[in-house]
């Protein structure tokens, strides 16, 4: 349900900035992107009529179920910040571990890198 987007904005940053975010009903975007599609997507009706909410990114539970209201909620979730780096930064890291024999293990890990563009190092 929650989502993080990192975008290169170097090009575009000023001595002085404004982010702004438009947010749009997430039922007319579900029922815009139905409409494009070539075929009907078959949706089930619930206490709450939603259709084409099987078009959106949202939980279940956003739509009411069999009990409480429907709500469709959206906004923003952590705070909001501009992040500048010129040097490849690690964003995140996961490992796995594997029994190889009796006490004897093999550890991978994935380590991921943002390198960004102009990277001197």
């Amino acid at each position: 349900m929650f989502r993080e987007y990192k975008f290169d904005v170097k090009s575009v940053i000023k001595s002085s900035n404004v982010l702004q975010i438009a947010f749009t009903s997430a039922a007319l975007y579900a029922q815009q992107q139905a409409s494009l599609y070539p075929y009907v997507v078959p949706y089930i009706s619930m206490a709450t009529d939603t259709p084409n909410r099987n078009f959106i990114r949202k939980e279940q539970s956003s739509f009411a179920w069999d009990w409480g209201p429907c709500f469709e909620p959206q906004g923003i979730w952590r705070s909001i910040y501009i992040l500048g780096y010129s040097t490849p930064t690690i964003t995140s890291m996961t490992s796995q571990t594997f029994l190889i024999q009796n006490k004897d293990f093999d550890v991978r890990i994935a380590t991921f890198i943002n390198v960004p563009n102009g990277a001197t190092q």
